[in-house]
Formats: C-alpha cells, structure tokens, sequence
C-alpha cells in the first residue's frame, strides 16, 4: 500500500467522521465538558473526605511481638 493511498483513505476517514454530529460530540464536545465537571467533583469529595476526619487504616503485622515501635505506631 502506498502512502498515497493511505493519504486519501485518512483524508476520506476524517471526513466523514467531521460531517457526522454525533462523532464530534462524542469526541470533541463532551470531554471539553467532562472532564473539567469530573475534576472539580473530585476536588471536593476529597476535601469532605479530609473534613470528616482521617479514618485509622487497618493493618495486620505478622511477627508484632517482636516489634513493639511498629506496633505502637
């Protein structure tokens, strides 16, 4: 296959892609939006989560007897 070929069947491609509204929705239009709406979401759950206090993660330590500072910690 030639590079040209491969340059019309792009260009032809890209243009049927471009004429289809919901192709450049999907594409272009929704992640302009998303992603913002998604970060700032994010932002905020993790400053109620900070707010409400830390919670202790559970850990188990196998052989804690013999390593009292880490237990204590």
């Amino acid at each position: 296959m030639s590079l040209r070929n491969i340059g019309i069947v792009y260009r032809k491609e890209l243009r049927e892609a471009l004429r289809d509204r919901r192709t450049v929705i999907a594409s272009v239009v929704i992640p302009l939006f998303l992603f913002p709406l998604l970060s700032v979401a994010f932002h905020f759950y993790r400053q109620h989560r900070q707010q409400n206090g830390r919670s202790v993660p559970k850990v188990m330590v196998i052989g804690g007897d013999e390593l009292p500072g880490v237990l204590a910690a």
